[in-house]
């Protein structure tokens, strides 16, 4: 009982720290966000050989709900995030390192989807950019 009091107490202060951080961006950075750390944990556990199954069974939690953390659709809890570290033996840090976790395809993929909110008087500047890139 007194475990899962932890816990509980853990994932509040986590997601209440979550929710403080990224308060003051969009959504979209939000969803970005998971799917980035999704992204790591999964580059790190396949780095490490495990795959979603047996790291799922050492860390006590469902398959599909690890699949659900890797493919970015949610957040893993405070305590959830520190077991998949100390199995996959990486420092908590090391989720969060997401320079090396982006593509040059995904960052295509951000600039495309980004485009409609330059503004107007930037547009000259970024032409002239791309104009420059053909010759």
């Amino acid at each position: 009982m007194y475990f899962c009091q932890y816990d509980e107490f853990i994932s509040l202060i986590y997601t209440s720290q979550v929710i403080y951080i990224f308060n003051k961006y969009r959504r979209d950075t939000l969803t970005e966000n998971k799917k980035l750390l999704g992204k790591r944990i999964k580059q790190i556990r396949k780095n490490a050989g495990f795959t979603q199954e047996k790291l799922s069974e050492l860390i006590g939690i469902e398959t599909g709900s690890l699949s659900t953390i890797e493919s970015g659709r949610s957040f893993p809890s405070l305590v959830t995030l520190e077991k998949i570290s100390q199995i996959l033996n990486v420092e908590m840090k090391a989720f969060f390192d997401y320079d090396t976790s982006i593509t040059i395809k995904d960052m295509k993929k951000i600039i495309v989807k980004n485009i409609d909110k330059i503004k107007e008087n930037q547009i000259p500047y970024i032409y002239k950019y791309f104009e420059g890139l053909n010759q």
